[in-house]
């Protein structure tokens, strides 16, 4: 019986943390990265699953793109997948617009940047929740 209540209560708080954080844009770094207002401190977002070329080999229209769909002061959602931060300390997220979209990758920014031929798919192990959804969607549709 303590098994069973131990469980219910493990299974209600796993439910009731959100499995996103609100944020605020500042600004577009370039075609993958952001910085945002988060928790009250300025933070670099990478977004996971995808990368833009650099900036200095092409990568103007992925900035351009990311510009054009999101502006500044703009409230966006970000999913955490199982890492938290790169090498480079930039926290690894998929970017939402909208609430109601978090858990659909089809809706995230992040595959908006394939769909629309500015960056590529990638991973960074062990950030891969929604590669087979995003390639599916983006390369087989």
């Amino acid at each position: 019986m303590l098994s069973v209540i131990l469980l219910i209560i493990l299974f209600l708080a796993y439910y009731n943390i959100k499995p996103y954080e609100k944020a605020e844009l500042i600004r577009v770094i370039d075609g993958d990265t952001i910085l945002v207002k988060l928790k009250g401190e300025n933070k670099r977002v990478r977004f996971l699953l995808v990368d833009a070329p650099e900036m200095n080999n092409g990568g103007i229209k992925a900035k351009k793109f990311v510009e054009g769909v999101i502006k500044p002061g703009q409230e966006l959602f970000l999913e955490k997948d199982i890492g938290d931060t790169d090498v480079y300390g930039r926290a690894l997220r998929y970017i939402y617009l909208k609430e109601q979209d978090i858990g659909n990758i089809k809706k995230s920014l992040n595959a908006k940047l394939v769909d629309n031929d500015v960056a590529d798919i990638t991973f960074f192990f062990p950030n891969y929740k929604y590669l087979p959804s995003l390639y599916y969607y983006t390369k087989l549709k």
